[in-house]
């Protein structure tokens, strides 16, 4: 089955909403509206996995992500995170911070940990609301 990566539109707000609550993940505190979401989607238009890229300085700040780990393999998360840096890196961008709690994921596709020293000042309110995880970085 083949799938199609893109950028969300008005017609995708209630699936994206649908789609990252049933796992357990808000879309509020987000900023940015519709053109930072990102969608990969199956042939029947199912949603695979949902990311929103916000503008923190000059690096983009990964949130809202959600893979459905029964429509995703590990080529399609890796195909997902290559367009989603393509774009962020077109838009600008340093780089991408993201929050997990499995950095070993991400390891594969060059994000690295990041200490608290590094932590951007506009990051900090946002990882004070969030304390599990693990704070990583790629820069392009």
């Amino acid at each position: 089955m083949s799938s199609v990566i893109r950028q969300s539109e008005e017609k995708d707000v209630e699936r994206i909403k649908a789609f990252t609550s049933s796992a357990g993940v808000s879309t509020e505190g987000v900023r940015g509206d519709l053109d930072c979401f990102y969608i990969m989607e199956n042939d029947f238009g199912g949603l695979m996995a949902v990311v929103a890229i916000e503008q923190m300085e000059n690096e983009g700040l990964l949130r809202a992500l959600v893979l459905d780990p029964q429509k995703c393999g590990m080529d399609d998360v890796v195909r997902f995170f290559t367009a989603v840096m393509s774009e962020a890196d077109k838009r600008g961008y340093d780089g991408l911070l993201l929050m997990t709690p499995s950095p070993e994921i991400f390891e594969p596709l060059e994000f690295k940990k990041v200490s608290e020293s590094e932590i951007p000042e506009l990051l900090t309110e946002t990882l004070n609301e969030r304390t599990e995880g693990v704070l990583m970085r790629r820069i392009f």
